[in-house]
């Protein structure tokens, strides 16, 4: 598109002359006389002024002047040429009056074209940038974001919308200011506040994002800082954000109260089931007193601990503090202890220790472990150390290469009589614990007998991690 030019002189012959060689390079132009002629044409879309300044009205400094002035032709390049006006003071006072160039004649046409082209490209651009900052400055205020620009001194550079709405202030009250005199309106900046914590940290930790989470009356915001580093790798500017989080905030926290009260009935839920065993265990108890076979007692007697062994698991997941796992480690221990006292009358002499390490599981895989493992122990108590005889048996708890759930159960008694078979075994216990732990949870069970018997339970990590 043609650029358009004013052309303001009041001598006839230079301005035709200086008109014609414009028009013959393809620029549009407007021909004005005088200075009041200049100023009202002036409003009409120009590109670029030549003004004379030996005008008959207003000379062509003042007419300069009051066009830099003019909000609506402030933007517009004047160029003075003049004939008159050709010392090197009158070239000072116009371009110090606001003119983008000083020409004086005679001249030639393509000192004269060149000159203009330049100028003309000089408000193109700048249009342009112009442009281009209105359409940040609007993407920049569509941010839902409160967003600032801070320079390394900390004072507020630049704003966005969000960012004044929060502030609640005018452009008046927040450019120049520290950040903490605008969010916080204190003089000095708060403890927690991340900016503050991002100017006292040393220099390696200074090019790092400085994030936190912080209240502003009834509202929860994440604020962050950031270095703007320049391509020599000085910071120049610190990006301020603060992310309103207040929905997300409330949220989590209904979520967070859902939760513990979820807890708090889940764990009541494990107290009363555990006291019912209990009742049930106590139960047994009195039938089993007035019995008087031995075999008939001693079968309630391994009920009860099973149902013991099983209220055990509920107690450790009441006492959790996550309501849905049980500290494998712990519970193995205590029910260890247990059995002990439970069948200590078989084997006062025998020693039980036990070793493990942190692991949870849900309680689905705790019971049948905690059940296969008192069998485990029950018969080692009860048939490993017979007459009385001294021994010792040791409980483990550990974990594979491959991050399994490895537990053994060793013993230094007697060994398996010859020719000793589960499957054969005329006892529950045994084929119980073989079937917990291969049928219901899908690991593997095997011993050997070589001075006393070792157990070796072991449960893979793609099987009990399902569960845990």
């Amino acid at each position: 598109m043609e650029s358009t030019i004013l052309l303001v002189d009041d001598n006839d012959a230079q301005r035709y002359a200086v008109a014609k060689t414009l028009k013959s390079s393809g620029f549009k132009v407007l021909e004005a006389s005088t200075g009041k002629q200049a100023l009202e044409k002036a409003r009409m879309g120009i590109d670029l002024v030549i003004l004379d300044i030996n005008l008959p009205d207003i000379d062509g400094f003042e007419v300069c002047k009051r066009l830099k002035n003019n909000l609506e032709t402030k933007s517009i390049p004047v160029l003075h040429l003049t004939a008159t006006y050709l010392s090197l003071a009158d070239k000072v006072r116009g371009l110090e009056g606001g003119a983008d160039g000083y020409l004086t004649q005679p001249i030639k046409p393509a000192e004269l074209l060149s000159t203009v082209r330049a100028l003309i490209r000089m408000k193109k651009a700048e249009e342009s940038r112009e442009t281009e900052l209105i359409l940040w400055q609007n993407t920049f205020n569509s941010i839902q974001d409160a967003i600032c620009l801070l320079d390394t001194k900390g004072t507020i550079v630049r704003y966005n919308r969000t960012f004044q709405d929060l502030a609640g202030n005018t452009e008046q009250g927040i450019l120049g200011k520290q950040c903490h005199e605008v969010m916080h309106f204190f003089l000095d900046c708060p403890e927690d506040c991340p900016i503050r914590r991002f100017f006292d940290s040393p220099m390696p930790q200074i090019r790092e994002r400085v994030k936190h989470e912080i209240r502003r009356g009834d509202h929860w915001f994440i604020s962050s800082l950031d270095p703007v580093i320049s391509k020599t790798g000085t910071i120049e500017y610190y990006v301020h954000l603060m992310r309103d989080i207040t929905e997300q905030k409330t949220a989590e926290l209904t979520i967070q109260r859902a939760l513990r009260e979820k807890e708090i009935l889940i764990q009541e839920l494990y107290h009363r089931a555990r006291n019912n065993m209990q009742v049930m265990a106590s139960l047994l108890q009195l039938y089993a007193d007035r019995l008087k076979g031995a075999e008939e007692k001693l079968v309630l007697k391994d009920i009860e601990t099973k149902i013991h062994v099983m209220a055990l698991a509920h107690q450790k997941l009441y006492e959790s503090e996550n309501p849905s796992y049980v500290n494998l480690n712990g519970y193995l221990k205590d029910l260890s202890m247990f059995v002990w006292e439970v069948v200590a009358e078989h084997a006062s002499k025998t020693e039980v220790s036990f070793q493990g390490i942190e692991t949870y599981v849900l309680i689905d895989t705790a019971i049948p472990l905690g059940l296969a493992v008192n069998e485990l122990l029950t018969n080692a108590l009860r048939h490993a150390f017979p007459n009385g005889k001294e021994g010792k048996i040791d409980v483990r708890l550990s974990r594979g290469n491959a991050n399994e759930i490895l537990i053994d159960v060793i013993d230094d008694g007697i060994g398996m009589p010859k020719g000793f078979s589960i499957d054969q075994d005329g006892r529950l216990g045994l084929p119980l614990a073989v079937s917990l732990i291969e049928n219901q949870l899908g690991g593997k069970i095997s011993y050997e007998s070589k001075k006393g018997v070792t157990w070796h339970i072991s449960i893979a990590k793609e099987l009990y991690s399902r569960r845990v």
